[in-house]
């Protein structure tokens, strides 16, 4: 297993071309082996609606990419992946079986913690073989009425189920067509960054803290279904 941070490589400043470019470090690394046998996207990110998930993680396979920039000069993109549902070669069993094992999902919720600002109800896992994460990538400010946006197209494209508004994780999916799943660390609802998250250390570390108990948990279950 090989674990790479992107802001190790590079200073991106949330540009999504620099995060390839990046990420091409990874790439080249490791030729000429061939791709890795799946791929795991960590990362936080917002969770829409007004209903606090705040502390929550959630784990999907679909990506939804949507040009925030409506294609102006120098944005990145992936030709013939743009506004369209990317379903993950994850076996859906995967999502199923996490999700149907209560006895997992109570001893990853025993070990979550609770961040500062308004936490969710109950912290939990939350998967589901149709949830989906939108990546608004060329993102400019404000980024509410982008983040929106693009949800609102993840939908209208057939999207049943949104849990992750996260830039990079669609960006990672863009890099190898293996089996990949994406883990996201909730520290705020979506256009509410700045009032639940920002600068706050004891709202970020809890929630990423909560998404890696999360990941502990479900890394047998992934390495065994895209082993079959």
């Amino acid at each position: 297993m090989e674990i790479w941070c992107i802001d190790d490589l590079a200073v991106t400043a949330g540009d999504s071309g620099k995060k390839v470019t990046a990420m091409k470090q990874i790439t080249n690394y490791t030729k000429p082996a061939s791709d890795p046998d799946g791929v795991i996207a960590f990362g936080t990110g917002g969770y829409p609606g007004d209903v606090s998930n705040d502390g929550c993680s959630t784990i999907g396979g679909t990506i939804f990419i949507h040009d925030a920039s409506n294609g102006a000069p120098g944005s990145w993109s992936w030709p013939g992946h743009m506004d369209s549902l990317i379903p993950s070669k994850t076996p859906t069993s995967f999502f199923s079986s996490v999700a149907a094992d209560q006895k997992t999902l109570d001893a990853i919720s025993l070990e979550m913690i609770k961040p500062k600002n308004n936490p969710a109800n109950i912290l939990q896992l939350i998967i589901a073989p149709d949830a989906v994460a939108v990546s608004s990538v060329n993102e400019p400010p404000p980024y509410c009425d982008a983040d929106k946006n693009s949800i609102a197209k993840a939908q209208q494209a057939g999207a049943p189920n949104v849990t992750s508004v996260e830039t990079t994780h669609g960006v990672i999916r863009s890099m190898w067509d293996a089996p990949f799943m994406y883990v996201t660390a909730v520290p705020n609802r979506v256009c509410y960054f700045d009032q639940e998250a920002r600068n706050v250390y004891a709202q970020e570390f809890p929630s990423s803290h909560n998404a890696g108990v999360a990941l502990k948990y479900v890394i047998p279950y992934f390495v065994s279904a895209i082993a079959q």
